[in-house]
């Protein structure tokens, strides 16, 4: 499946967050990079193209709370 928009997905080794999808023959994804000193930076990337793409598994909010939990 792919990307939809405010996915949080990985391009070319980085974090982005995805801010349009384009469908057509081959599917322009609008992205925005979510990395340290790298906010705000734009990609505009063709979704089948790009070889390392991915949307990674969503982590349930429960398990994020308690990791930020155990770390404090």
């Amino acid at each position: 499946m792919g990307p939809q928009i405010g996915n949080l997905v990985e391009v070319r080794g980085r974090r982005w967050i995805v801010g349009d999808v384009i469908p057509g023959g081959t599917t322009l994804v609008e992205l925005t990079s979510v990395e340290d000193g790298r906010f705000d930076e734009k990609l505009t990337v063709a979704w089948q193209v790009e070889t390392d793409a991915r949307v990674p598994r969503a982590i349930p909010a429960r398990l994020v709370w308690i990791s930020w939990w155990r770390m404090g």
